[in-house]
């Protein structure tokens, strides 16, 4: 998912991370060449399958000769690694990335941060974490991290360093807390070991996937909340690509008066799943978005739900996470005049990527890969929400002080838009439920 156009500050600092080796470390001859070798896959998957041909004005053969004279001077794994990530987020496009191979460490870092408006606010503390030792709180302002400024710019990048590229054992950020100073405070992470190595004879860890997905299904399953009977508040997490939860859903929020959609921290999903959904909500067919690839274009067309369809009022909520298949969602509900969005501007990450997997050795060897941004999405007005996102109807954003309660005011005026009074507080303590 793309953000804003990178900023100087997000070169920087993403040389400076991608730069610096995390562990000394002797790089042979063979790695040395290794690196060189996945560094031409990855600029062949850009030129070979990038929507722009023209790759956004950037001189790519040059970037991509001078990422190969880097690395033959590259001292460590881990900086010949960070050079072929840079290359690659030379198009300052967050759907187009480097994927390294599988690393030996993953990172738990024991608190999360997402930006409300132009402010990057600390939204959970594990309990038990150094975070929480060291005094970080759940509001916090957040406002460097390893001496990088934060902007809406580079956070994706950030976070694909900490968690993709770069995990490590200890962070250092610069913190506020409401009416005190700055402070600076080194975070250690919790490392958690897994294996370098791919068997192609069992090429992916089974167990591993397993129970990520079994925590990704219990992050992404959808909740509702049915309030006096009237209105229905729906929480949805992603766009699973199956469809029993859409089904769920309509039957549901039959009959109801209003509904409630809350696509907070929904990164996109399935765009088949987006265009059934959409469906619900219009008696006729609905064109949603034109997707622009090298040589073709295609419409992405709702099919509407006829009599069946909700009339009821639409309530749409959005934050800086709000990415992808949520965005067309809630741009579409605008443009048509459907339903009302409220919040926080949306993350501006609306292109479609394909991911491309590659062998470094034979074997056993490491899997690794690129996502190449394939095509381009232009919306009905002729409008497009990369790098600019959906703009709500009515900006509302949390302070420190409400994360910190847990109070919700977006939440808290959605429902009294929908006809239900609840305070903040009230908002924020709904009963989710499966």
């Amino acid at each position: 998912m793309s953000r804003a156009p990178l900023a100087a500050a997000a070169l920087a600092g993403l040389a400076l991370l991608a730069g610096i080796p995390a562990r000394a470390q002797d790089l042979s001859g063979f790695d040395r060449q290794r690196g060189l070798q996945m560094l031409g896959v990855v600029r062949d998957d850009i030129t070979g399958h990038y929507f722009d041909t023209l790759y956004a004005g950037k001189d790519l053969p040059a970037v991509f000769d001078t990422a190969a004279a880097r690395i033959r001077r590259a001292v460590s794994m881990d900086q010949v690694l960070g050079i072929i990530a840079q290359a690659a987020a030379s198009l300052d496009d967050s759907h187009t990335i480097f994927l390294p191979p599988g690393l030996r460490y993953d990172a738990e870092y024991g608190w999360t941060a997402r930006f409300v408006g132009d402010t990057c606010r600390v939204l959970t503390v594990v309990a038990g974490s150094d975070a929480e030792a060291k005094g970080m709180q759940v509001g916090d302002a957040l406002l460097q991290v390893e001496g990088i400024d934060l902007d809406r710019s580079i956070m994706w990048q950030l976070e694909y360093l900490l968690h993709a590229l770069r995990p490590r054992p200890a962070v250092r950020v610069l913190l506020r807390s409401a009416g005190a100073p700055a402070r600076s405070l080194e975070i250690g992470a919790r490392m958690v070991e897994r294996r370098s190595l791919v068997d192609l004879e069992n090429s992916v860890d089974l167990w591993e996937l397993i129970r990520g997905a079994q925590r990704n299904a219990e992050r992404s399953a959808p909740r509702l909340v049915d309030l006096d009977g009237r209105v229905a508040v729906f929480r949805l997490p992603a766009f699973q690509a199956d469809f029993p939860w859409i089904d769920w859903f309509a039957k549901q929020v039959r009959g109801r008066e209003a509904v409630v959609i809350d696509l907070r921290g929904n990164h996109g999903g399935a765009v088949d799943a987006l265009l059934r959904f959409v469906g619900l909500f219009f008696e006729q067919d609905q064109v949603v978005a034109d997707v622009v690839e090298r040589r073709k274009r295609h419409t992405l067309v709702a099919r509407g739900a006829g009599k069946a369809y909700f009339a009821g009022k639409v309530v749409v909520l959005t934050d800086a996470e709000s990415g992808s298949a949520a965005e067309l969602f809630a741009r579409s509900m605008q443009l048509a005049g459907r339903g009302t969005v409220l919040g926080d501007k949306s993350a501006g990450a609306v292109r479609v990527s394909r991911f491309f997997t590659h062998l470094s050795g034979s074997q056993i060897g490491a899997l690794y890969g690129t996502s190449v941004t394939v095509s381009d999405v232009i919306m009905p007005d002729g409008g497009r929400l990369e790098r600019t996102g959906v703009i709500p109807d009515e900006p509302i954003l949390p302070t420190g002080e409400d994360l910190r309660r847990k109070a919700d005011p977006v939440l808290a005026r959605a429902l009294a838009l929908a006809g239900i009074e609840r305070t903040p507080e009230q908002a924020g303590r709904l009963p989710w439920e499966p």
